[in-house]
């Protein structure tokens, strides 16, 4: 069993504190770096799936809600400095990104609040500026779409993103955030203060846009402060802005 996907998922909390004292006593908060691999295909996180007509291939990633954060020892830790500069990151597949600058996108008639729309262009935004050579255009007849859907209902998955690409070309995206959840802007970047059930969705954007770009899972629990780690709780605003190990990630993709 996925260790990280029963933490998020049990119903029982004395369960999910003692996985998380464990995990916190085994591995603390230190530093880590990892060298890029592609993405583990175990953990439910992530499908891929070859079209056979025409070789491409689709992965596509859901992310969770993160279940009871605040009374855990997990959270206290996670929004707390030591995490902040871990340099951990993954590489989808070997690698895959986009050769071809600016990568366009365009937000579906299903995203009707324009301070959501400004949300998900700052999120963008975010990604851009920590490269050069990385660049967006919004473009209302781009491929790649961002919408709003039906994914599981409430209170489990938080958003999808699809990828099309052939060996390291990343050909087209989707981001699809979950309908269901209590979407919403948050103020202020203080963690882990937890404001009633609402998602902040310039939080989960930033996080989805960096799988569009190629980037997988952070999968150790010493990288929750990134934003590529790979679930999320209410009230949470860390992942709007990238730690280093995103940073790291996504200057081996595009450079510097």
């Amino acid at each position: 069993m996925n260790t990280r996907h029963f933490y998020t998922r049990t119903k029982f909390p004395f369960v999910l504190g003692l996985l998380a004292l464990l995990d916190f006593l085994a591995g603390g908060c230190t530093t880590a770096t990892f060298s890029p691999q592609s993405e583990s295909n175990h953990f439910m996180d992530v499908t891929d799936i070859e079209n056979p007509v025409t070789g491409l291939r689709t992965a596509t990633f859901t992310d969770w809600h993160e279940t009871s954060p605040e009374t855990t020892p997990l959270a206290r830790v996670r929004n707390n400095g030591p995490c902040a500069e871990s340099k951990a990151y993954k590489l989808y597949a070997g690698g895959v990104h986009w050769q071809e600058m600016p990568v366009t996108y365009r937000l579906d008639s299903s995203v009707t609040n324009q301070a959501w729309k400004n949300a998900i262009r700052q999120a963008f935004a975010t990604w851009s500026a920590a490269v050069t050579s990385l660049s967006f255009r919004e473009d209302e007849n781009s491929s790649n779409i961002v919408s709003w859907g039906t994914i599981d209902g409430p209170g489990r998955a938080l958003a999808q993103t699809s990828f099309t690409y052939q060996g390291t070309q990343m050909v087209s995206f989707s981001i699809l955030f979950d309908a269901s959840e209590s979407w919403g802007i948050l103020g202020a970047d203080i963690c882990p203060t937890v404001q009633g059930k609402t998602i902040d969705i310039q939080d989960i954007a930033t996080h989805e846009i960096g799988h569009a770009l190629g980037l997988g899972h952070t999968g150790s629990r010493k990288d929750r402060a990134l934003t590529m780690y790979p679930s999320a709780q209410p009230g949470e605003t860390l992942k709007r802005s990238l730690g280093a190990g995103d940073k790291a990630g996504v200057a081996a993709l595009y450079g510097p």
